[in-house]
């Protein structure tokens, strides 16, 4: 196995990276102007926060590939750190209080549903990937991975959130938890494909080394992008916006209309 830093696969990686560190920089922008004046400060402060330490984690992950910190064999696999980082994550999003998610208020639910269309560019890599035995071809479309098609359907799921008011939450739902389930299945296959004595799999290289490693911002993202999706859902049907966000109710109650996404 030859691993070129700067073949077409990881570059593909480094510019889907950069688009979407963009992507979420618009997000906090959006934020920032829609956000009642008054509470501004309060409201983009944790997603600002959140963003600011998941850009640090990931500096970290990135330098400690470089150096090859995750290309020696060790019992655990010293890449259970990057699982560590990313549980945390997920624990902070799914218990952080709704005054906390304000923000998602003020992101049009489309806008975090049709960027997962990323995912289908990932999986035409993978493809690549597997015919080099970078990765196992488990990983990719020829084996157990199905994620390409939950790329596929993102932009109509997004089409439908934002055109379709009746059908916005259950179309969101049910997207969320088929990339949820997809994203399992493919942690699923990375776990035993892990450099290991319990190996059950071509070993897994990709993310062992530069840039190879941002594959792991490209997943965790995903799951984050699902589950911050989930919660505004959620608090879009339970009416506690109204209680946490009182000036932005009426986005809240016509933000799955046409003209929301604007």
């Amino acid at each position: 196995m030859s691993f070129h830093p700067f073949s077409i696969a990881n570059l593909c990686l480094l510019v889907l990276s950069a688009g979407l560190l963009l992507y979420y920089l618009f997000l906090l922008r959006r934020v920032q102007q829609k956000a009642p004046a008054a509470h501004r400060s309060e409201i983009q402060k944790p997603f600002a926060r959140f963003l600011a330490v998941y850009a640090s984690c990931m500096v970290v992950i990135c330098l400690l590939a470089a150096n090859g910190f995750f290309q020696e064999i060790t019992t655990p696999p010293r890449f259970l750190l990057v699982f560590v980082l990313l549980v945390s994550g997920v624990v902070w999003l799914v218990k952080a209080k709704t005054s906390t998610m304000r923000f998602l208020q003020a992101i049009p639910p489309a806008l975090l549903i049709t960027i997962q269309a990323y995912r289908l560019l990932i999986e035409l890599v993978f493809i690549q990937y597997a015919s080099e035995k970078i990765i196992p071809v488990e990983m990719s479309i020829h084996g157990r991975n199905y994620d390409l098609w939950i790329g596929v359907l993102a932009l109509p799921a997004g089409f439908l959130v934002a055109q379709n008011r009746t059908l916005a939450r259950k179309v969101g739902i049910i997207f969320n938890a088929l990339g949820l389930l997809s994203l399992v299945n493919i942690f699923s296959i990375v776990v035993p494909s892990l450099p290991s004595s319990f190996r059950l799999y071509e070993p897994l290289y990709l993310a062992a080394y530069f840039p190879g490693i941002l594959i792991v911002f490209l997943a965790s993202s995903a799951v984050f992008l699902h589950i911050l999706s989930l919660r505004q859902l959620w608090v879009r049907n339970t009416g506690r916006a109204a209680r946490h966000f009182p000036e932005r109710t009426t986005f809240l109650t016509s933000s799955s209309t046409p003209n929301a996404i604007r």
